[in-house]
């Protein structure tokens, strides 16, 4: 018996020792990140990105906010780390790597609330943990995945094969889907209007926001996006762009009761009136660059007034 636990121990060590030996290089030296169309995330972690504002949320942060205009408009950098596909679990992540890689440390986070689904379940968006396999070299990167249950931690400690996912063994150019283009301030315009979107099915009134229906883990994630904002002494403010068609009863008024006095809330509707064309919407939740450009210029004066006061 102590000859076969002697020889399972010594089994235990080449395969520990092994293991350090020939996969460590393999992450270490993957090509996985540089073989990523969208290397934000990387940027953030190796503090590559420097601004002042960051814009964070889903597809709407994206497509409506324009961040390279807004940093024109402002005179200060302005970078747009949105996420098509993603919640706020997603965003409280990228934001709590933005705040404790780049430095200087961004001055204000204007995160971008979707109406209603922001803390409600949503099909449409999830954590983006497609966007962690490649830079699973990173150790922020490893602990996200271990927290969220997609590798085991203990094994994450011991092997590190375990944490290696096909991203990085067999790492492969990968080409985005050509609306989610990348501009150089991180933001993803939309061009026209999508030829399958009907206007006239979207001004239908919309259903009352139900409270009861928010998922914890989405309440946890705004909770940790006020904490870190408050931790690292950057301002936090919430963005409602618009929709086309009417916002959801209540939901503005939920965000208000969430944020608290001292978080702006900036709301499209106080423009909504040179913001209702359906030339300027590339479907019901998204502007096009015609809406983008306008919205956003718009946007500059709310933000510029929080920018003044933290100053």
């Amino acid at each position: 018996m102590c000859r076969f636990l002697r020889q399972l121990l010594l089994f235990a060590a080449l395969v520990w020792a092994a293991d350090k030996a020939v996969m460590l290089p393999v992450r270490t030296w993957s090509k996985a990140p540089e073989l990523e169309t969208d290397r934000r995330l990387e940027w953030v972690l190796t503090n590559r990105i420097r601004a002042n504002v960051l814009v964070l949320g889903s597809s709407r942060g994206a497509r409506d906010v324009y961040a390279g205009i807004l940093s024109d408009s402002l005179g200060v950098p302005v970078y747009n780390l949105s996420y098509p596909g993603s919640d706020i679990a997603f965003h409280a992540f990228v934001l709590e790597q933005a705040l404790t890689h780049l430095k200087p440390t961004p001055r204000l986070a204007l995160l971008v609330l979707d109406d209603p689904t922001a803390l409600l379940p949503d099909t449409n968006t999830s954590f983006r943990t497609d966007r962690l396999y490649p830079l699973v070299r990173y150790a922020p990167v490893r602990r996200a995945l271990e927290e969220r249950g997609e590798k085991s931690r203990w094994l994450s400690q011991l092997l590190v094969a375990h944490q290696l996912t096909r991203a990085v063994l067999m790492p492969r150019p990968k080409i985005l889907n050509p609306l989610d283009t990348i501009q150089p301030c991180g933001s993803m315009i939309l061009q026209g209007v999508n030829p399958a979107w009907s206007p006239g099915a979207a001004v239908e009134a919309a259903t009352s926001y139900d409270t009861a229906a928010e998922r914890l883990e989405k309440q946890r994630a705004w909770a940790t996006i006020d904490e870190a904002c408050s931790r690292h002494g950057t301002k936090l403010a919430l963005l409602l762009p618009p929709n086309f068609g009417p916002p959801t009863p209540g939901f503005a008024d939920r965000m208000y009761a969430m944020a608290g006095p001292d978080t702006p809330i900036l709301q499209a509707d106080t423009v909504r009136g040179a913001l209702q064309a359906p030339a300027l919407y590339y479907d019901n939740g998204h502007l096009n660059a015609a809406g983008a450009v306008l919205y956003t210029r718009l946007l500059a004066d709310q933000v510029r007034k929080i920018i003044e006061k933290i100053q």
